[in-house]
């Protein structure tokens, strides 16, 4: 499968979106979805749920592109809803890690956009309120014209080896027992690798030699690269 995503940014109503649309819901760090006749985890279909998302009175879909031909439509609450019979909440990560790619791009795109719309409804220049841009993929705002781009965040994570071993760290957000990889966010002025070079000198008192990148991932936690 393949999800196209859309170049600009479209809200749309419940009567507007198709019915067979994947519909992203976004409620704190999860999502929900449904068990397909086969017994797998699927994303719902708008006209499934349409009856109960017609029941939240400043409801908004997010175009946010095609998958497969079908068109991907995002929506965001602000707390947990109650949801209908066969439908259940699970944590964005498990999509991540069990959906395939397309799905996990979709779901991370529907994150980001949903996270940042919902944070810039108002000018940072001169208050005055922010709409979805017909040109451009950004709000804009509707007094003085500002454009306001989605936010990304970039961040590194490392994986430092000495012959068969590895460094682990500890973050006071952890559990008791529970290490990972390094990690951090590039700060303003540098580049990736001083990132790295910086977070381990930080964080460990290690210097690296030998750097090289591996991949890239979109973690939408909420706007992170």
């Amino acid at each position: 499968m393949t999800f196209i995503p859309s170049p600009t940014l479209r809200t749309l109503s419940l009567s507007d979106a198709a019915p067979d649309s994947f519909l992203f819901a976004v409620f704190g760090k999860e999502t929900f979805l449904k068990h397909s006749s086969q017994g797998r985890e699927v994303f719902p279909e708008l006209g499934e749920l349409r009856d109960f998302l017609s029941r939240f009175s400043d409801i908004s879909l997010l175009y946010l592109g095609e998958l497969d031909g079908r068109s991907c439509v995002g929506v965001h609450f602000d707390f947990a809803p109650s949801l209908p019979d066969g439908f259940f909440p699970v944590q964005s990560r498990h999509v991540l890690a069990t959906f395939p790619p397309d799905f996990s791009a979709a779901l991370c795109r529907g994150r980001i956009l949903l996270s940042w719309r919902k944070n810039h409804r108002f000018c940072g220049k001169c208050g005055s309120q922010t709409a979805v841009s017909s040109k451009e993929p950004a709000l804009q705002c509707l007094t003085c014209g500002n454009l306001y781009f989605p936010q990304i965040s970039p961040a590194v994570i490392v994986l430092v080896t000495r012959g068969h071993e590895v460094l682990l760290a500890h973050n006071r957000q952890f559990t008791d027992g529970m290490f990972g990889l390094v990690a951090g966010f590039v700060e303003a002025g540098e580049c990736l690798e001083d990132a790295v070079r910086r977070e381990l000198r930080e964080e460990t008192g290690v210097e690296i030699k030998d750097l090289k990148y591996r991949k890239s991932q979109s973690w939408p936690f909420p706007n992170s690269l």
